[in-house]
């Protein structure tokens, strides 16, 4: 009976690795803790607490792609109730347990999730957005390279890394000239016409039919005098 009991019972999947083990910092937290130095990019990070944990039972999906780790951002809840950790980053519990996942595998995990992670900065300030109690606030970013291996196989891989920027100035080199030539558009078009022909839009015949009514009423009063 107990045992049945115990496989009815629902898993915990996700559990809080210590900062430290007997006295010793454990080697999760030592990676993280060293690319945040090593690394200039993430210097940012040295004000953001982290909370890493286990996460048990990752498998592949139908593409065949394995979720070895990921981070995210402590909910407002999170922050407020527990207060001590801005991310969450989740590692692969099996995976870093396997002998054959070790050294630079690892630290390459950690140091992907880190990328991802970066301070909400102000546009009007250029500083980091602070909220009415003061901390800091955070954000996640996303993958700005992500493709198929399909299309790096017809088109290249400088052609794949670059195709975003390239559409980002695409467009708004479109927007800006429509803009400009929105702004030209209006400057010539008159505001309001008092006579001859009413012009084709929706100014123009209001216009039109302005100049029109007052021409009728000229030409009433005349007769009545």
């Amino acid at each position: 009976m107990t045992n049945e009991l115990e496989e009815r019972r629902k898993k915990a999947t996700i559990k809080a690795i210590p900062r430290k083990h007997a006295g010793k910092v454990v080697e999760p937290y030592k990676i993280l803790d060293r690319l945040i130095k090593e690394v200039s990019d993430f210097a940012p990070l040295k004000k953001a607490a982290f909370c890493i944990a286990w996460k048990s039972g990752w498998r592949c999906d139908k593409d065949g792609i394995l979720k070895r780790a990921q981070i995210r951002k402590a909910s407002e809840v999170e922050r407020e109730v527990y207060g001590e950790f801005d991310f969450v980053l989740l590692l692969h519990k099996e995976l870093w347990q396997s002998s054959s996942f070790k050294g630079e595998a690892r630290e390459m995990d950690v140091f992907h999730e880190l990328c991802h992670a970066a301070p909400d900065i102000d546009d009007a300030t250029g500083e980091q957005r602070v909220d009415e109690r003061d901390r800091l606030c955070w954000r996640l970013r996303k993958h700005p390279i992500q493709e198929f291996p399909a299309v790096i196989d017809r088109y290249g891989l400088e052609a794949s890394i670059g195709v975003n920027e390239e559409a980002v100035a695409a467009v708004d080199d479109e927007a800006s000239q429509a803009a400009a030539q929105a702004a030209e558009n209006d400057l010539d078009r008159p505001i309001i016409q008092t006579g001859g022909e009413s012009q084709g839009g929706p100014q123009g015949r209001l216009a039109g039919r302005e100049g029109r009514t007052a021409r009728t009423s000229q030409n009433a009063h005349q007769e009545t005098h």
